[in-house]
């Protein structure tokens, strides 16, 4: 406030000066120092004062003004850019070469980077090298059809591990209808990936231990079946008894077998629901 007072009195000073100086000067031009009008001369002074009065509130309320546009416009910006930064999602702003203009705190957090890296960061470092011609192959068939949006999903090298991610870009251009930027909006979806790879994997084995108790378990079964059937519970002393119970170890072994390995298979399908919960924990 008070640098906006000193200033609108500055300019107000020097209108007064620069006034009165004229009016002095070009009365004595046009008359000459003996016939000088006083009461002319005071007039323009005084309507001189009087526009230098007016000009210095009309300084303070155009500036005021002025000072208070820019203090709302700078909160937005500031509010603008908390809502930015507060995003769990990735928001990105990157030129046609892939360099790095602009990232939040979700992006640079969750890929190990920091602010200063970001002036020499170029986003297809950190894409999958089977999905990086992908990538650049789906954006330039979208500049070249003026497509306003661009999704694709993204693999990224991470700890390690492979991240999954899920982006919208859009081409940002110019009044001359030039891209000057490309903005990207990420979401991580390592999650639903690694839950649609474990549902995968589980119906596989499902299968598998579906065609097992309908096939494999069958025969076994089917024989132990059909040997007790053919026992001469009459004749307990017959030969072919025994020849019976030996077929029936035999086959009792097999499906003893057919069992192990269905147990296998379900242990399996524990094991990779556990390891998909520590992913997911990760």
């Amino acid at each position: 406030m008070r640098t906006v007072n000193t200033n609108a009195a500055w300019m107000a000073l020097i209108y007064l000066f620069v006034g009165i100086t004229w009016v002095v000067l070009s009365d004595i031009l046009l008359f000459g120092h003996t016939s000088i009008d006083k009461s002319h001369t005071y007039k323009d002074i005084a309507f001189v004062l009087t526009a230098s009065v007016l000009l210095y509130f009309l300084l303070r309320v155009f500036k005021l003004k002025f000072q208070r546009c820019n203090n709302e416009i700078a909160i937005r910006k500031q509010s603008q850019l908390s809502m930015i930064e507060s995003q769990a999602n990735y928001l990105i702003r990157i030129q046609e070469d892939f360099s790095c203009d602009f990232a939040n705190k979700a992006y640079i957090r969750n890929f190990n980077l920091s602010k200063t890296e970001l002036t020499t960061y170029n986003f297809l470092e950190n894409i999958h090298a089977e999905d990086k011609e992908r990538f650049t192959e789906i954006l330039r068939h979208g500049k070249e059809n003026e497509a306003t949006t661009i999704s694709i999903e993204l693999r990224h090298p991470f700890n390690n591990e492979v991240a999954h991610t899920y982006w919208e870009f859009r081409f940002i251009k110019n009044e001359n209808n030039s891209i000057v930027q490309i903005q990207g909006v990420g979401y991580d979806i390592t999650t639903r990936i690694i839950q649609e790879q474990k549902l995968h994997l589980q119906n596989q084995q499902f299968k598998q231990i579906a065609f097992i108790s309908s096939h494999t378990v069958r025969r076994p079964l089917a024989n132990i079946l059909g040997l007790t059937e053919s026992i001469d519970r009459q004749n307990p002393c017959n030969p072919v008894n025994q020849e019976i119970i030996d077929n029936l170890k035999i086959s009792a072994k097999e499906l003893d077998s057919v069992i192990f390995d269905i147990a296998a298979q379900t242990t399996y399908i524990n094991r990779i629901e556990n390891n998909t919960k520590s992913l997911i924990s990760l």
